[in-house]
């Protein structure tokens, strides 16, 4: 009975051994500024369709503001819901103006590969599409978390160096122009020799941000 009275001291005791003889702080949570320098790179340009697998092709509608840059023989990636990967096909038909109301078009899809690779597509299926319509050859872009959007314009943080070297950022308005899923193409607003940053520039534009972490 008598080590059952003793444990809560023994517990105690070894609690105040393992006790750390300095102050435990947090890591800043604040991530420091990522800057890089524009490039020139080739994007695709695309418009989307929505529609469904109907026998051994696919039916997607095309909006009537995109139905001109559709033609036979583009080159499609369509995607569904349930699958991992894209389908390659191409542009077989296109039909303009089937609906006097909105002026979409219907564009027929012709898988490259079949489209009964587990989980098989089944006819009916919902699926998305992007229709590569051109090109843009050596544009000017930049990763598209670095353009932030305030006031319905588009902005970067530019870094600058003074005379003494010392260095500053600041926003820059810019346009933009096409995208894909990591690329953004800047119009104007920025020259290839900038520093912009990438990454962590959300506080610059946002002076009354405060990352999570931060104190008052």
């Amino acid at each position: 009975m008598k080590i059952f009275k003793l444990a809560p001291f023994m517990l105690i005791g070894l609690l105040g051994a393992c006790k750390p003889a300095t102050k435990m702080t947090l890591p800043d949570l604040q991530d420091a500024p990522i800057v890089e320098a524009p490039r020139k790179s080739t994007l695709s340009e695309t418009v989307p369709g929505y529609g469904i697998l109907v026998g051994n092709h696919f039916e997607v509608n095309i909006e009537a503001a995109d139905s001109a840059q559709v033609k036979v023989g583009q080159a499609v990636r369509i995607y569904a819901p349930h699958l991992k990967n894209f389908i390659p096909a191409t542009v077989s038909q296109i039909i303009r103006g089937v609906s006097r109301e909105t002026g979409q078009s219907i564009a027929w899809l012709k898988p490259m590969a079949a489209p009964s690779a587990p989980p098989p597509i089944l006819p009916g299926d919902f699926v998305y599409a992007t229709i590569t319509v051109g090109k843009h050859v050596g544009v000017l872009t930049v990763p598209k978390r670095a353009v932030l959007v305030r006031d319905g314009k588009s902005w970067v943080i530019k870094q600058v160096k003074d005379e003494k070297g010392k260095t500053s950022f600041s926003p820059a308005e810019v346009v933009p122009g096409i995208s894909d899923s990591e690329l953004l193409e800047i119009k104007s607003g920025l020259v290839l020799n900038d520093q912009i940053v990438s990454q962590g520039g959300v506080g610059f534009l946002f002076p009354d941000f405060k990352a999570q972490g931060e104190g008052d």
